[in-house]
């Protein structure tokens, strides 16, 4: 502990049944290295509201996620954002932003502008908004376009 550049020391006490020795240390291990990927996670801007929107959807249940994220994001009916995932080719931030009608190439720079994070991008396309209540340019107001 001495050594590290940040000791992290969990007491969990003695163990309920001698001799097993990984039953509370290994269960306060995994919750402690769970805490810390979650907040790395979440500082990086790979979680929006709770959903892993940078989660890659390579199987049918993933997609189903996918498109419930987007949904989500969108309000809109998931078969709408099964089209709008498909025309971001699998990427669940693009594709909320495509179905809040913001368009493809606006949707891709805003992203890469704000490290990709989603509510960095929400924050930024509500002060262009604001500073120009009309010319918002492609975003439609209140709610998901339309595939």
């Amino acid at each position: 502990l001495a050594s590290a550049k940040f000791p992290i020391l969990i007491e969990t006490g003695r163990e309920l049944i001698a001799g097993s020795t990984r039953m509370k240390a290994g269960t306060a291990q995994k919750v402690v290295l769970n805490l810390i990927s979650s907040g790395i996670m979440l500082r990086l801007g790979r979680v929006y509201r709770g959903m892993m929107v940078n989660m890659q959807p390579t199987n049918a249940k993933l997609k189903r996620r996918a498109e419930a994220m987007v949904a989500q994001i969108a309000h809109c009916d998931p078969s709408h954002a099964a089209r709008w995932l498909e025309q971001a080719e699998g990427d669940i931030k693009t594709a909320g932003l495509l179905a809040l009608g913001v368009d493809r190439v606006d949707a891709e720079t805003i992203l890469k502008n704000c490290d990709g994070n989603l509510r960095r991008v929400f924050a930024e396309l509500a002060r262009d908004r604001d500073r120009h209540p009309k010319g918002a340019a492609a975003r439609k107001q209140g709610g998901a376009a339309e595939p």
